[in-house]
C-alpha cells in the first residue's frame, strides 16, 4: 500500500480502516465459496452412503445369515473414506489458515507504520482495533492467533496511556469543578458531579466494548476502572460535605426572626449529589469476581455515613429553630422577672405560629428538592421524633409550676399543627402518636382545663364587681350620714369589766401594810452577825480531810468482813458502804448550805 507523504494522519488512519474493511469483505467471499464447494461434496457423500446402505438392505433379505459380516464390512469402508476425505480438508484448511495469517501479516506492516505516526494524544486507531479485535475474536481459525496477538501488543500501550489520561482528566474536573460549583439542581444532581458520573460511565463501556482478547489484561482493566471509580466518587463526597457544612450554617430567613430558618436549596442539591453517587456506585464500582467486590462495598459504606451526617446536622439545625421558640416562652415562667412585663403586650401566640410556618416551608423545601423519597421519609420521622422529644424535656423542667397562658397557646398550636403537617408528609401513625406525644396532649390538656377553670371564675367574678359598680344599692353616697357601729354595746361593756377590775386590783394594793420595818431589820441583822462568826470559826476544807479518814476506816472494816464472810454475800457488804458515803455527801452539802 502506497501513501502520501502530504496525507494527515487521521487520513492514513481512514485509509487503513477502508482497506481492513476490503480485506475481511474478500476473505469472507473466499470463505464462503469453499463453504458452499465443500456443502456439495458433502451432499453427493451422503447420497453415495444412503444408496449403498439401500442396495445392503435388499441383501439383508435374502441373505440373514451373513448379515454380521456385511455390516462390519460396510462401517470399515465408511469410516475409510470419512478419514481420507477428513485428511484432505484438514490439509486445504492448513493452507487456507496459512494463507490467511500470511495475508494479514502483510496488513500489519502498514498498520503499524499508521499508527506510529499518528499524534501521541491521537485516539483514532481505536475504531480501527474495534473493527478488526471483532472480525478477529468471531473467527474459528484466526481468533488468538499470530495477528491477533500482533493486534493486542500494538494496542496494549495506548488503552493503558488512554486510561491514565482520563483518570487525570476527571481528577482535575473534580478539583476545579466544585471550587466553581454554584450548587444548582441538574437532573439529579449538580454539573460537576454529573460531568464526573458521565465519563466515568463512559470509559467503562469503551473498554467494555473493547472486547480486549486476553482475559488477564482484560481483568486488570476493569479491576483499575472500579478502583478509579471508588476513589474518584470518595473524592466527590468529601468536597461536597465541606461545601455542605459551610452553607448549613447560612440559611434564609423568612420573616426576619430566629424562628424563621429556612435551610438552603443548596444543600438539598448537596444531598442529592452524594445519592445520586450511591446509586450510580452500584454501577460503577461493583464487581462480581471474589474479593474485588469491596470497592463497592467500601465507597458504599462511606456514602452512607456522609447521608448520616448530613441528616443529623439537617435535624440539628431544624431542631434549634425550636430551642430558640422555647426559650423565648421561658420568659413567661411563673415568678420571672420579665413574664409581668411581656404580659403587658398582650400577645396571642406569635412565636407558635412563626415556628408552625417554618415547620411548613422547610418540610416543602426538603419535599421538593431532595429527590430520593425513602430519605426524606426517614429525615421527616427523625425531625419530628427529636421535635417531639425536645418539648417532653421541655415541659418536664416546668412539672411544678403552672404554664402561662402565652406558652399554653403556643405549645398547643405548635404540637397540634406539626403533628398534622408531618402526618401530610407520609409519617406513620405510629411514629406521630409516640409516648412522648401523648404525655405531652395529657399535660396540655390538663394545663388547657385549668386555665379554664381560672378564666370562668375570673368571668364570674368580674360579672358580679361588674353588678356592683352598675346598681346603687342599699347606701346612699351622695348624703352625709352619721356613721353607726353594729358592736357598740358590747364593747362599752367589755371597758366597764376591766375597770372594775382595775379599780379592785389598786384597792388591794393600797390596803396592804409593810411588814419590814427599822427595828425588825436590826433584829435580824444581829442573828445573821452571829451565825456568820460561828461559821468563821472553822477553815474552808475542815470536813474533806475528816470524811477522808472516816472513808478508809470503813474500807478497813469492810475488807476484814470480806474475808470473813463467804464470797456469795460481798454484794450485801457493799451496802452499808454506799449509804455512808451518801449520808457522808449529804452532811457535806449541809455544811456547804450553813
Amino acid at each position: 500500500m502506497i501513501y502520501n507523504n502530504d496525507d494527515s494522519p487521521r487520513k492514513k488512519i481512514d485509509d487503513l480502516i477502508h482497506l481492513a474493511e476490503l480485506c475481511i469483505e474478500l476473505l469472507q467471499q473466499d470463505s464462503e465459496h469453499y463453504q458452499e464447494a465443500f456443502k456439495q461434496y458433502n451432499d453427493l457423500l451422503i447420497e453415495h452412503e444412503e444408496i449403498f446402505w439401500s442396495l445392503f438392505a435388499v441383501d439383508m433379505e435374502h441373505v440373514i445369515d451373513q448379515q454380521p459380516i456385511e455390516t462390519e464390512l460396510c462401517i470399515e469402508l465408511l469410516q475409510q473414506d470419512s478419514e481420507h476425505y477428513q485428511e484432505a480438508f484438514k490439509q486445504y484448511n492448513d493452507l487456507l489458515i496459512e494463507h490467511e495469517e500470511i495475508f494479514w501479516s502483510l496488513f500489519a506492516v502498514d498498520m503499524e507504520h499508521v499508527i506510529d505516526q499518528q499524534p501521541i494524544e491521537s485516539w483514532d486507531s481505536f475504531p480501527l482495533f474495534q473493527l478488526l479485535n471483532d472480525y478477529l475474536r468471531q473467527h474459528d481459525t484466526l481468533s488468538n492467533g499470530r495477528f491477533h496477538q500482533q493486534l493486542r501488543d500494538t494496542f496494549a500501550p495506548l488503552v493503558i496511556r488512554y486510561v491514565d489520561l482520563m483518570e487525570s482528566c476527571i481528577a482535575q474536573s473534580i478539583h476545579k469543578g466544585f471550587e466553581k460549583e454554584n450548587w444548582k439542581s441538574k437532573t439529579r444532581g449538580c454539573a460537576t458531579s454529573e460531568d464526573m458520573l458521565w465519563k466515568l460511565d463512559a470509559l467503562q463501556c469503551f473498554i467494555r466494548d473493547l472486547h480486549w482478547p486476553d482475559a488477564i489484561f482484560a481483568e486488570h482493566l476493569e479491576k483499575r476502572l472500579k478502583q478509579m471509580a471508588s476513589d474518584m466518587i470518595e473524592a466527590c463526597g468529601k468536597r461536597v460535605w465541606r461545601h455542605f457544612e459551610i452553607w448549613i450554617k447560612k440559611g434564609g430567613l423568612i420573616g426576619g426572626t430566629s424562628s424563621d430558618y429556612l435551610l438552603p436549596s443548596e444543600c438539598c442539591v448537596m444531598v442529592n449529589v452524594i445519592l445520586d453517587c450511591k446509586s450510580q456506585a452500584l454501577k460503577l464500582c461493583a464487581l462480581n469476581s471474589g474479593d474485588l467486590h469491596q470497592y463497592h462495598t467500601r465507597i458504599d459504606e462511606y456514602l452512607e455515613k456522609i447521608l448520616s451526617d448530613m441528616s443529623k446536622s439537617l435535624i440539628q439545625k431544624l431542631v434549634s429553630v425550636l430551642d430558640s421558640v422555647l426559650k423565648k416562652l421561658s420568659r413567661y415562667d411563673e415568678g420571672s422577672f420579665f413574664a409581668q412585663i411581656l404580659s403587658l403586650t398582650k400577645p396571642i401566640n406569635e412565636d407558635g405560629q412563626s415556628y408552625v410556618s417554618c415547620v411548613n416551608a422547610n418540610l416543602e423545601q426538603l419535599r421538593q428538592r431532595i429527590t430520593d423519597e425513602i430519605f426524606t421519609l426517614n429525615l421527616f420521622e427523625e425531625w419530628y421524633k427529636q421535635q417531639t422529644n425536645f418539648i417532653f424535656i421541655w415541659l418536664g423542667e416546668r412539672a411544678e409550676i403552672s404554664l402561662h397562658p402565652y406558652q399554653l397557646a403556643c405549645l398547643l398550636l405548635i404540637v397540634k399543627k406539626t403533628h398534622g403537617s408531618f402526618e401530610l408528609q407520609g409519617v406513620q401513625d405510629k411514629d406521630l402518636n409516640c409516648q412522648a406525644y401523648l404525655n405531652i396532649m395529657q399535660r396540655l390538656h390538663l394545663e388547657e382545663e385549668r386555665r379554664e377553670l381560672i378564666e370562668r371564675d375570673n368571668h364570674i367574678l368580674l360579672e358580679k364587681v361588674s353588678h356592683i359598680m352598675k346598681t346603687k344599692g342599699s347606701v346612699d353616697s351622695h348624703h352625709q350620714y352619721e356613721l353607726k357601729s353594729l358592736n357598740q354595746g358590747k364593747r362599752r361593756q367589755e371597758l366597764l369589766k376591766v375597770s372594775k377590775e382595775n379599780a379592785n386590783i389598786m384597792k388591794r394594793l393600797m390596803q396592804q401594810k409593810l411588814d419590814i420595818n427599822r427595828e425588825n431589820w436590826k433584829d435580824n441583822w444581829a442573828k445573821n452577825s452571829v451565825y456568820f462568826d460561828n461559821i468563821a470559826k472553822y477553815d474552808i476544807d475542815w470536813f474533806i480531810s475528816k470524811s477522808t479518814d472516816r472513808q478508809l476506816n470503813n474500807e478497813k472494816s469492810l475488807l476484814k468482813r470480806s474475808q470473813s464472810i463467804p464470797r456469795e454475800d460481798k454484794k450485801v457488804v457493799k451496802d452499808p458502804l454506799n449509804r455512808n458515803d451518801n449520808e457522808e455527801k449529804t452532811n457535806v452539802e449541809n455544811n456547804d448550805l450553813l
